[in-house]
C-alpha cells in the first residue's frame, strides 16, 4: 500500500466496532455490485485526466469532512461531555438552548450531502445510455439500480432511507426538545418521527454509505478496474 493509499485510509481507524462491521457490510455490497455492473458492460472504460485528478480531490476532501462529523459527534457522547464544551464556548453563544439546533443543523449537512454524493459517484462510473442519466433524482437512481442488479443493487438500495432525505433536502422537518419530526413532501399529511440520537446513528450509516463508496471507486480506479492507465 503506497502513502497516499495510506492516508485515504486514516478515516477509516477511529470507527468503533460496530461502525468498521457495518463499512464491512457495505464494502462487500459494492464489491459485488461492482463485478455485476462490470459483467453487463455498464461500467466506463475511458475518463479523461483531469476527471480523476478532480475526483480524487473530492474524495480527499469527503474524508475530512467523515473525520469531523465523527469528532462532533463524539461532544454528545456522554452529558460530561457536552457540558464541557457548553462551559468553554459559552461566551460564543454555545448554550443548552441552542446546542441541539447546533447539532441537527450539522446532520441534515451531512446526511444530505452523502446521499447526494452517493448518487453522483455512482453516475460518475456508470455508462451513459444504459438507462442512467447524469440528472438522475435519488429515487429513480436506487430503483434502476435495483432492477439492474437484481441481489446487490437491492441490498444497497435497503440502505438509504431515500424519504429522510427527501424532508430534509426540501426542508420539511421540524425539532421538538429531541424528537425530530418529518414529512416528505408540502402535503404534511403523513408525519414521521425519530429520536436525535437514532437519527446521529442514522446519518453516521449513511456517511459510511458515501465514504466507502467513493473510496472503494479510487481503489477501482488505481487497480485497473475501469481503465488500463492507473492514475
Amino acid at each position: 500500500m503506497t502513502s497516499k493509499q495510506k492516508s485515504d485510509r486514516n478515516h477509516i481507524k477511529n470507527l468503533t466496532e460496530t461502525e468498521r462491521k457495518y463499512w464491512d457490510k457495505i464494502d462487500h455490497i459494492l464489491e459485488n455490485l461492482f463485478d455485476d455492473l462490470k459483467s453487463q458492460s455498464l461500467i466506463r472504460t475511458t475518463f479523461r485526466r483531469d476527471e480523476v485528478e478532480n475526483l480524487l480531490k473530492i474524495i480527499e476532501l469527503s474524508n475530512k469532512f467523515f473525520e469531523n462529523y465523527n469528532t462532533f459527534t463524539k461532544l454528545i457522547e456522554s452529558q460530561e461531555k457536552t457540558d464541557k464544551f457548553m462551559e468553554m464556548n459559552n461566551e460564543f453563544g454555545f448554550n443548552g438552548n441552542n446546542l441541539p439546533y447546533v447539532y441537527l443543523s450539522e446532520i441534515v449537512s451531512n446526511f444530505t450531502r452523502n446521499t447526494e454524493l452517493f448518487k453522483t459517484m455512482f453516475l460518475f462510473i456508470l455508462k451513459k445510455g444504459t438507462g442512467f442519466k447524469d440528472k438522475m433524482t435519488l429515487y429513480p437512481f436506487l430503483d434502476k439500480l435495483s432492477k439492474t442488479s437484481k441481489k446487490y443493487g437491492e441490498d444497497m438500495k435497503n440502505e438509504v432511507d431515500v424519504k429522510l432525505r427527501n424532508s430534509f433536502s426540501h426542508g420539511l422537518f421540524w425539532q421538538d426538545r429531541t424528537t425530530i419530526y418529518y414529512s416528505e413532501d408540502i402535503s404534511l399529511k403523513t408525519i414521521k418521527k425519530i429520536q436525535l440520537g437514532k437519527l446521529m446513528l442514522k446519518t453516521k450509516n449513511h456517511n459510511i454509505i458515501a465514504q466507502c463508496l467513493i473510496n472503494k471507486v479510487a481503489e477501482k480506479v488505481r487497480g485497473g478496474f475501469f481503465i488500463k492507465n492507473k492514475y
